[in-house]
């Protein structure tokens, strides 16, 4: 059975690139370009893990992040930020929200994959 992640990047290119790389890795992937869009899809599809980034056109990353924690399908969901914000910042919003995952921009698909193969406990066989 297929791993499936879910993708949250408004910038377009970003998000058909990291999409790309996962599905050669062979994750299914799920990818959106809002925060709404992205909590429907997650309640629905129930991925294995969430990439999301702070900086979405209608309800920012964190709201995103705190939703899908609050809710019980979601809950215990690994969620990853992906964000060009100063990481001082970053590093208290996640610990305000108990996060443990951060990838700052920018960021090359590759290493983003291997992160998320270790996030996952999945080895390179």
């Amino acid at each position: 059975m297929k791993r499936k992640i879910l993708i949250v990047d408004d910038e377009e290119y970003l998000r058909i690139l990291l999409k790309d790389n996962l599905e050669i890795e062979g994750f299914e992937v799920i990818a959106t370009a809002t925060g709404k869009e992205a909590l429907e899809v997650a309640w629905k599809v129930l991925p294995d893990l969430a990439i999301i980034d702070i900086g979405l056109p209608d309800i920012n990353g964190w709201e995103v992040c705190q939703r899908l924690q609050q809710d019980f399908r979601t809950a215990d969901l690994p969620l990853v930020i992906l964000t060009a914000e100063a990481s001082g910042k970053v590093t208290a919003q996640m610990k305000e929200l108990g996060l443990k995952h951060y990838v700052p921009k920018p960021y090359h698909p590759i290493d983003i994959v291997g992160f998320l193969k270790k996030i996952l406990n999945i080895s390179k066989t």
